[in-house]
């Protein structure tokens, strides 16, 4: 039998002491016709069985509604654990992506310095070349004075000499145009170097943009491309309104334009890299066409330099005269020269600026690809409501999936594949649990002073206290059932049947055999225990109850005593005496009134005649009672006749303890005796 757990307080204490003395007494408690009523005792412990359930049940559902509220307050801090987290790193990829614009835009900055200053040089390689011609154009009045000293013999030697400075002049000018030549190859290099940079924005922006960088082809111009390009491996830069938007050929069908941030971003650099490359090849253009330039003035000078030649031989005879005009050209051609020099140096200083400022486009070329790589290693975090999934990803890209603002999934890209992340509640430090609402909550334990629910469903409750307007063990009513309910007790309802067939409160108990009829069966309150009109019913042993039984039918046995009906005993003659163990102890209130039943079989031994005998019932050595007398044993020669003698009395003793005994005796001789006998001691209500 179950152990019933009551709640706080009396409660249903009385009822479950009176179940505790009941269970033993029902076992003794039969119909008249001597048929036990198992079924009314097993159906009382049922539903005791049956209270003890419902308590369990009840107690289990406070269990599992304790972890379901713990479950529920842990995937909420878990989701907003995830949200902190996911807020923080994207962030620190915005702060890098900040960084690698800033980077970027340095670069830029860079870049156009060195554009300037390549500028500057070209200028001053312009003021250099301006002033060579003024010293070219020098040599050349210096030249013409050379002629007029051919007809000055005098001073032939002196015309000599100019011309040999005239070939100094053209000489000078050879060297002039190789160092043009120079430095139009250093801007070749340059030009070079900046297609490069070029070459590798392209690839970058059509990295970005998803294409294969070894097969991309890069275009910059307005108008779509031709059907030659209309393919997966062509980045089109429009540049139309200076935009610079990347495109690119999908589905077969048309231009889509890149809107990735790093697939602009690149492609806002290749753009940049290629005006810079264009920039530095012009400049090497317009290098390139001065030194042609200064090759044709040097070819001239030396031409000029042989005419002065064949001039000296005819001016020889000028000489004189023309020493004082080539005094007076050679100053001119020094001060011309003079100033070819500083502008040279002028050159110089801002080619060497140049230089510098080309470093420190590639120092910031080389920062803004750091920046921009430290940016692309940020890991993604996406938000999205559907599921993770897709293999595009990197180590530690994190994905959020929600509901209506809510986050109900996690995941981390590991391994080539994505797998769920939950937070464990060792990392919960504080929890609003007002906050917390689930369709299902798990957890070891639950602590709340109210769970309020319309249905709590469990295998069993283990609590302490369950209140509830009502507990059931199922909420159909066509099947077999279980009620708690406030105010009414516990109820034990058959399948289909709206009408308890067995009913526990503070009033009582009370039982129906058949669940369907009007009337109980058996009723047990403060007042005793009371048997239907549709029962019949007798309690034996010595029981002592605080009330009485009521009901058709009830016997309670106080006490009996028997003889065995191999025992044989003879009668005495003349005087009544005690049939041996033929005797019990009984104890009453003083109120009782109890039933004494003897019965006996009396046997002839073969006397040979017609015998009699009597019986009595005494109590405490007196008599109760009238004497049976006169009881015929009949002779029946070789036939050993016998006959059953009963004897039944109503005596009203004492409280306290009583021995009742029966006694016989035999008129004429002690040719009988007793071959069986038996005593009853009964109560009635």
């Amino acid at each position: 039998m179950g152990i019933y757990k009551p709640p706080a307080g009396d409660g249903l204490q009385v009822l479950v002491d009176k179940f505790d003395k009941l269970e033993s007494r029902l076992r003794e408690l039969e119909r008249p016709s001597g048929t036990q009523i198992q079924s009314t005792s097993g159906t009382a412990q049922a539903a005791v069985v049956h209270a003890a359930t419902a308590q369990t049940a009840a107690d289990a559902a406070d269990t599992k509604a304790v972890q379901a509220q713990s479950s529920a307050a842990t995937a909420q801090v878990d989701a907003t654990a995830a949200q902190v987290s996911a807020v923080a790193a994207q962030s620190a990829a915005v702060a890098a992506q900040g960084a690698a614009d800033t980077a970027v835009l340095s670069a830029a900055a860079a870049d156009a310095k060195a554009v300037a200053a390549n500028s500057a040089a070209g200028t001053a390689q312009t003021a250099a070349s301006s002033a060579i011609s003024a010293a070219s154009a020098a040599d050349a009045k210096a030249a013409t004075a050379q002629g007029q000293a051919d007809t000055a013999t005098t001073n032939a030697a002196a015309a000599s000499s100019a011309a040999a400075s005239a070939q100094s002049s053209a000489n000078t000018a050879t060297t002039n145009a190789a160092t043009a030549q120079t430095q139009a190859d250093t801007a070749k290099s340059d030009a070079a170097t900046a297609q490069t940079k070029a070459n590798l924005a392209d690839t970058n922006a059509a990295a970005a943009a998803g294409i294969a960088n070894a097969k991309a082809v890069v275009l910059y111009q307005t108008a779509a491309p031709g059907v030659a390009f209309q393919n997966a491996l062509t980045l089109w830069i429009d540049t139309t309104s200076n935009l610079n938007t990347p495109k690119k050929w999908v589905s077969g069908s048309t231009w889509a334009a890149v809107t990735d941030k790093v697939a602009t971003d690149a492609a806002s650099a290749a753009t940049a890299a290629g005006s810079a490359a264009s920039t530095a090849q012009g400049q090497a253009n317009t290098a390139t066409t001065n030194a042609a330039t200064a090759q044709t003035a040097a070819n001239t000078a030396q031409g000029q330099a042989d005419t002065a030649t064949t001039n000296a031989a005819n001016a020889q005879t000028q000489a004189n005269t023309a020493t004082s005009n080539a005094a007076t050209a050679q100053t001119a051609a020094n001060t011309a020269d003079g100033k070819a020099v500083s502008a040279q140096t002028a050159a110089n200083t801002a080619q060497t600026a140049a230089n510098n400022a080309a470093t420190a486009a590639a120092a910031a070329d080389g920062k803004a690809v750091t920046a921009q790589t430290t940016a692309n290693g940020k890991n993604k975090i996406i938000f999205s409501t559907a599921a993770a999934s897709g293999t595009a990803y990197v180590e530690g890209d994190t994905w959020f999936k929600t509901t209506d603002a809510l986050i109900t999934g996690q995941w981390v890209f590991t391994s080539g594949a994505w797998a769920a992340r939950t937070i464990d509640n060792a990392v919960i430090a504080n929890l609003d649990a007002g906050k917390i609402s689930t369709g299902f909550l798990a957890a070891a334990r639950i602590a709340a002073g109210t769970i309020s629910a319309a249905m709590i469903s469990a295998g069993a409750i283990d609590g302490k206290t369950i209140t509830g307007a009502t507990v059931q063990t199922s909420a159909s009513t066509t099947v077999a059932r279980i009620v708690l309910t406030a105010g009414i007790g516990i109820e034990s309802f058959a399948g289909g049947v709206s009408s308890p067939y067995a009913k526990l409160n503070a009033a009582g108990l009370a039982f129906k055999a058949n669940p369907g009829q009007a009337t109980n069966d058996l009723t047990i309150d403060s007042t005793g225990i009371t048997f239907g009109s549709n029962a019949l019913g007798r309690i034996d042993g010595s029981v002592n109850f605080g009330g009485k039984v009521t009901g058709a039918g009830i016997r309670r046995i106080l006490g009996e005593g028997w003889r065995l009906f191999s025992d044989a005993q003879y009668l005495a003659t003349t005087a009544m005496a005690d049939i041996p163990f033929v005797t019990t102890t009984v104890v009453t209130d003083g109120s009782q009134q109890v039933t004494i039943e003897g019965s006996a079989l009396i046997k002839d031994g073969n006397s040979g005649s017609l015998r009699l005998a009597s019986m009595q019932v005494i109590c405490d050595g007196a008599v109760v009672g009238e004497r049976l007398t006169d009881i015929v044993i009949t002779n029946l020669p070789g036939q050993s006749p016998a006959c059953t003698a009963n004897i039944r009395v109503r005596h009203t003793p004492t409280a306290g303890s009583h021995v009742y005994k029966l006694q016989g005796m035999c008129k004429d001789a002690s040719s009988i005796f007793i071959r069986q006998a038996d005593i009853i001691v009964s109560s009635h209500s």
